[in-house]
C-alpha cells in the first residue's frame, strides 16, 4: 500500500514538473498604456519599476534608471511623476506608465 502511494506521489510530481510555469496574477503589468490612442507598438517603452516620493522632490526608476522630470531615458522625456505613474512623451505623443501602489515608496 505505502509503495503504492509513493508511485502515486511520485507520478504527480513529475506530472507537476513537465507543467507550463504559472504567472502570478498579482504580479504588475508589464505593459504600458499610450494616452495618444495611436495603437502605436508598446515594446519600446521604458519598463516603470517604481516611485519614489520624498521632501527632495519626486523620481521613477525607468529601465533600471533613477530620473526625474525634464530628463530622458530610451528617447522618452519624462513630463510628470505622479504617486501611482509616469507621464512620457516622444515625437510629441504621451504616454503613462502604471504602477501599482504597494511599489510606491514615501520617504
Amino acid at each position: 500500500m505505502a509503495r503504492g502511494c509513493l508511485i502515486l506521489l511520485l507520478a504527480s510530481l513529475s506530472a507537476a514538473a513537465g507543467a507550463d510555469t504559472l504567472v502570478d496574477p498579482t504580479q504588475p503589468l508589464t505593459g504600458a498604456t499610450s494616452t495618444a490612442g495611436s495603437g502605436q507598438q508598446r515594446q519600446s517603452l521604458p519598463a516603470l519599476q517604481g516611485i519614489v516620493m520624498s521632501s527632495s522632490g519626486r523620481s521613477a526608476m525607468l529601465n533600471g534608471q533613477s530620473v526625474r522630470v525634464g530628463q530622458s531615458v530610451a528617447g522618452y522625456r519624462v513630463l510628470a511623476i505622479h504617486t501611482g505613474n509616469v507621464i512620457l512623451e516622444r515625437d510629441g505623443q504621451r504616454h503613462s506608465l502604471s504602477l501599482y501602489s504597494d511599489k510606491v515608496r514615501i520617504q
